[in-house]
Order: structure tokens, then sequence, then C-alpha cells
């Protein structure tokens, strides 16, 4: 209990000023609400009294000085006055009533959209290492997910304390009318609810924590097999993959109904307890030879009240269930703003306009190791420089360290060991260095051709004719016209893969960048197309280029070459040089391509 009162209050540190004084708003209000609903239910109490002993009520009205200027009525008066003062009351309250429920849920939905956006915005804080580790489908279900579950939490302990309130109200006031009968209520109500929740709680906990595991479990299966139709399709494996899938979601459903079945009985069995409380005080009562026409009012009154408690109580409960089932939403979140933090990434480059020129680049005896995977994985003693207008390319069997190389002077990873050195200083400390990179396979946005290339850009000057030049360049010129208007469908579903791949060289191109990777940039065009491309990129002013690719007429536009083997550089420096010590590199691209 101790570590869930801890996890609890730690959450309230990840939310904003603002969200933490409209929390506290909407608690006070509750406590407001509780009070109306109380003098609601006096004003009902007050009339059933009336209208039980008339007589009575009139002789002792002066006692009440709030209610001493209705001496002078007629009873029928008094009963119209009644009458509407309720209605008038009544709608007053659930006006009332109505303004706190829009807030509460107005802030609801403000606060569980915070959540999520402070969960995405932890993800793309932390280093890139880090998603190299992680699975996707798990970070998706997460921001959906657990921050609707972290909102049920604290909203659940706002409904308690408006219900508390309520019920602390209301058992006050039974308790100065008469001590003894809602003393008796109370202890069975506050016994039996005891040993309910002491039983329910932690069965709720584990299924709070079951339920984050399948339902994110079903979620990766369900991306999983769509990034895999087409060899479901070839090797008809529908019926595999379905049953495979909707395990997890049959569980998801079978853990929803435990959820819901166990969540139900503190509700039924309170009813039933408060009740048989009533009923005994009754029964105590009526043995102690009190007449039952003086326990009327004070009856109709405390039934009154427990008509309300009841719910009240059975709210409580029920939210109690939830913050025990949904606890483990704000260990999650937690997890992500708190303990992230520390991997919190460098952004090289926040701007999207030309950069400072890049003159040289220096690897000085880099060494990197993936913490994630095997430890043996990475790159070792690499010593090179690049110059101003250099066009390296990059070669190496699969697991030489290619991609990590590309990485690394990206940005994206940290040398464990050693310097990247860009124009003589390290990269962490410069700013305005315009990277862009072209991956081998492009994932486009279902959206327009043109919002695919400039992907987030806020660039606009010369916006069009730089566009235009792009299109040319990638021979994206030549496509349909409409596609520069339309969606070209999720993931570019509408295109071919080549033309695919140009939008990804066309988008890497965007906003003249200082410092170009390209990673197979080409696999999906032909031998035209690719000789066209790769030409048109040499004329643009690009500082320095990075090719990494298998086919060697990829690479007849580099100057420099960059052999790895097993993360160790096999040789570097100018192409022809290169081509000389190394015969059998044509062979080498054959078994490759």
């Amino acid at each position: 209990m101790s570590n869930k009162k801890n996890i609890f209050l730690k959450s309230f540190s990840i939310l904003d000023k603002k969200v933490l004084i409209f929390f506290s708003s909407i608690a006070l209000s509750s406590v407001l609400i509780s009070f109306v609903e109380l003098v609601g239910i006096g004003f009902l109490g007050t009339f059933i009294l009336f209208l039980s002993d008339i007589n009575g009520f009139l002789i002792n009205i002066d006692k009440f000085q709030i209610l001493s200027f209705l001496s002078s009525y007629s009873e029928k008066e008094i009963t119209y006055f009644f009458l509407i003062s309720i209605t008038v009351f009544f709608i007053f309250k659930n006006i009332i009533l109505y303004i706190f429920l829009y807030f509460f849920f107005k802030f609801k939905a403000h606060f569980s959209y915070e959540i999520s956006k402070k969960i995405f915005s932890a993800n793309m804080s932390v280093n890139y290492e880090y998603f190299l580790s992680q699975k996707k489908s798990k970070i998706i279900h997460d921001i959906r997910e657990e921050s609707l579950r972290f909102t049920g939490v604290f909203f659940s302990a706002l409904n308690i304390i408006k219900d508390t309130f309520l019920v602390l109200f209301l058992g006050i006031s039974i308790f100065i009318l008469n001590w003894k009968i809602s003393s008796i209520i109370f202890i069975i109500f506050i016994f039996f609810s005891g040993i309910i929740f002491s039983i329910i709680k932690q069965k709720l906990y584990i299924l709070g924590t079951n339920l984050t595991f399948f339902s994110s479990n079903f979620f990766k299966k369900l991306l999983e097999s769509f990034n895999n139709i087409k060899f479901i399709k070839i090797k008809k494996l529908e019926d595999f993959i379905t049953s495979k899938i909707f395990y997890f979601q049959k569980n998801v459903m079978d853990t929803t109904f435990a959820q819901n079945i166990i969540v139900s009985i503190p509700r039924l069995a309170l009813e039933v307890f408060a009740v048989v409380g009533l009923c005994l005080a009754i029964f105590f009562y009526i043995n102690t030879s009190l007449p039952i026409d003086k326990l009327i009012p004070l009856l109709s009154f405390i039934a009154l009240a427990i008509i309300r408690i009841l719910p009240a109580v059975s709210s409580i409960n029920q939210n109690l269930n939830n913050i025990t089932t949904h606890i483990h939403a704000l260990e999650i979140v937690n997890s992500y703003i708190h303990k992230k933090k520390s991997s919190i990434s460098t952004q090289l480059n926040k701007k999207q306009d030309k950069g400072k020129n890049i003159d040289k680049i220096t690897f000085n005896d880099v060494r990197f190791r993936y913490k994630s995977n095997d430890a043996s994985f990475g790159l070792d003693n690499i010593n090179l420089e690049l110059r101003k207008n250099d066009v390296l390319g990059v070669i190496g069997r699969s697991g030489s360290g290619k991609t990590t190389f590309a990485d690394l002077l990206l940005g994206l990873l940290k040398p464990d060991k050693g310097k990247i050195l860009i124009n003589g200083s390290s990269y962490q400390n410069l700013e305005n260095i315009n990277y862009s990179y072209v991956p081998q396979a492009t994932n486009l946005l279902d959206d327009t051709l043109y919002n695919n290339i400039k992907f987030g850009s806020n660039n606009v000057k010369n916006d069009h004719n730089d566009l235009e030049k792009i299109l040319s360049a990638t021979n994206l010129d030549k496509l349909d016209k409409n596609l520069y208007s339309k969606n070209i469908g999720e993931d570019g579903i509408e295109i071919s893969g080549g033309q695919k791949q140009r939008i990804g060289i066309a988008r890497g191109l965007y906003n003249d960048p200082n410092l170009l990777v390209l990673d197979e940039p080409t696999s999906e065009l032909d031998y035209v197309s690719e000789t066209r491309i790769m030409n048109e990129i040499t004329n643009y002013n690009i500082d320095i280029i990075v090719i990494i690719a298998h086919r060697i007429n990829t690479l007849d536009i580099c100057n420099k070459l960059l052999i790895l083997d097993n993360g160790k550089v096999l040789d570097f420096g100018v192409k022809k040089d290169i081509l000389s010590r190394h015969q059998h590199l044509k062979k080498f691209f054959e078994i490759n391509n």
C-alpha cells in the first residue's frame, strides 16, 4: 500500500502547475456540490416532517429561526411554499451540477490529452538508441491506453473526494438526529466495506497488470500481421494469424469481464448491508416501546439520506477498485517521464534553413557498442577524415557496421570512446548544421506528394521553386499531376516502390542539407533512373555526401570509399587507390547485389 501511495504522490510531480490548480479547483468544487446535495435532502426531509405532523410542525416552528416567518402562514400556504422552494432549489442545484460536470469532463479530456502528449514527448526526447530496444506497439499502446487509465485514476480520486464529503455530511446529519440509529448503520457499512475491499483489491491490481500485457500484445500482433500481409496471403496463413492475434484479444475481453464482475460486487453487497442496518435499527427502536409515529419523520429523513448515500458509497468502492485496477498505469507513465530524463538526447539542429558550411568531418579513434544488443556488435577504432565536396561510398558485408557508422555520423548515436568533430568542434556543441538522411525503406504519410517531401518543414521561402527543382531531379515531375493534390495512401499504397524511393530522395534533398547520408537509396530503381538521379544529387550544393550501397554502379559518383568489415575499417581513401589495392572489390559487390 505504501508503494502505491508513493507512486500516486509521485505522479503529481509530472503535472503542470495549471493542471494542478484546476485539479484542486475541481476537488474544492466537489465539496460544494456535496453540501448542496445535503441541503436538497434537508429540504425534502423538512417537507416530509411537515406533512407527517402539521400541527406539531407549526407549534415548534418558532424554534427554527430560519423558518419562523412561516408561523403566520396557513397550512395551505406553507405547503405551497415548500413545493415552490423545493422546485426552485432543485432547478438551481442541477444547473450548478451541470456547470460542475461540464468543467469536470472538459478538464478530464484535457488532462488525458496532456498525459498522452507527455508520454509521446518523453519518447521523442530520448536518445535514438533507446528505440532500438523498444517495441513500437508497446509505446503506441501506452500513449493511447495507459494515458486514459492514468487519467482514470486521478478522476476516480476526485469522485472519491466528492462522494466522501457527501457521505460525511449526510452521516453527520443523521448522527445529530439520532446517534444510535446512525451508529448501527455506519458500523455495518464501514465493517463490510473494509472486508470487501481488502478481499478484492489485490485481485483487481493483478487484473489491471494483465490487461496492460494482453492489450499491448494484441496491438503488437495487429501491426505485425498488417506489415506482413503479402507473405500471409501468399502462404495462406490467415487462419493461423487470426488465432494467434485473437488469443490476446480473448484474454483482454476475459480480463475486462472479470474486472466488471468483481467491481459490481461491492455495490450489490453494500445495498443489502444498508437495508439490513436500517431494519435492525427500526427493530431495535420498536422493541424499546417508542411509538412508531414518532419514528416516521426520523426514518423518512434517514431513508432519503440512505437512498443518496448508497450510490455514493457504491461509487466510492467502485472508484477505489478503479484506482487499484489501474494503479499500474501510474507506474508506466512515471517510468516514461522520470526514468528517461537521463536519456535526453541532444538535438543537433532544430532549424530547417541552410546551415553552416561543413569544411571537415573527423572521426578520432571512435568506438561504439550497442548496449541493448550483443556487446560485440558495433564499431572499433574508426579514424578517418572527410573534406568539403567529398562523396563517400561505404561498403561492406551485412553486419559490418555500415548503418552504425551512418548513425554516428548523423549524431543519432554517441561514441563510447573517441570524438566525432565537425569543423574541429564536437557536433554536440554545434548548432545550425543541416543534416539529412535517405533510408532504404521510405515511410510515407497518407498525405499529398508535396507534404511528403516537406515532411513537417516550416520553410516557405522559395518553396515552390525548390520543390519543382527537386521533382525534376528525382524524376517525380513525370508523375500523374493528380498526385500533387491528393493523398498517396497509407505508406504510399497508391504508388510504386520506385516512386516511394524517389520521394524519399526528394525528402532528403529538401531544404538544402549540409550533410546528406543515403542508405541503399536506389535499390528499387532501374539502372537508367538510378544513374540520372545520383548524378543530379551531385549538382546540389551539399558539402558532404555519404552513400551506403551494395551495387557498385551506385558509387560511380563517389570520390572516396570506406570498406568496413566486422566493425573495423578494412580500408579508406580515394576511390582510385582503393580499387587498385582491392582487385576483388567488383566481385564483392556482385556477391551482395
